[in-house]
């Protein structure tokens, strides 16, 4: 490690910079978080946490669109991760919540992609919810 890597409290491997990125983001400089795991996106490009990460920060700068890619990016590699898909489903839902029909059916697509390939009690739990909400008319605040 360099002296410029050992001042700056992480190395410039891969896996160092992803940390970095993670302990900028949780700093709340999420825009120099998010350059930085833009500029490792070839080195990672293999791993679902990489993609996981950086979707929830391109959601919270408010770039649903790009958060979507990365999360479905996620899926196609770690297809039975429940925390990857849970986050492709709440991104796509929230888009829905706000008008977008599409993003809606989407987001009823994923759990059922997840679910022909493996259980969730969160997404039963979603269902259910939703099934109290369409069919009994129950609050959806509170289901």
């Amino acid at each position: 490690m360099s002296r410029n890597e050992q001042q700056s409290g992480f190395e410039r491997s891969p896996d160092g910079l992803f940390q970095e990125a993670i302990r900028l983001r949780e700093q709340g400089q999420h825009e120099e978080a998010l350059a930085l795991l833009n500029t490792m996106r070839r080195e990672l490009s293999d791993y679902p946490a990489y993609f996981l990460v950086l979707g929830n920060l391109q959601e919270e700068l408010s770039r649903p669109d790009e958060a979507v890619q990365s999360y479905r990016e996620a899926t196609e590699l770690a297809p039975q991760n429940e925390m990857v898909s849970l986050g492709l489903f709440h991104c796509l839902w929230s888009q829905w919540e706000l008008g977008d029909v599409v993003a809606g059916d989407q987001a009823l697509a994923e759990i059922r992609r997840f679910l022909s390939i493996r259980d969730s009690d969160e997404y039963r739990r979603i269902l259910k919810g939703l099934h109290a909400v369409i069919v009994e008319g129950a609050d959806p605040e509170k289901s």
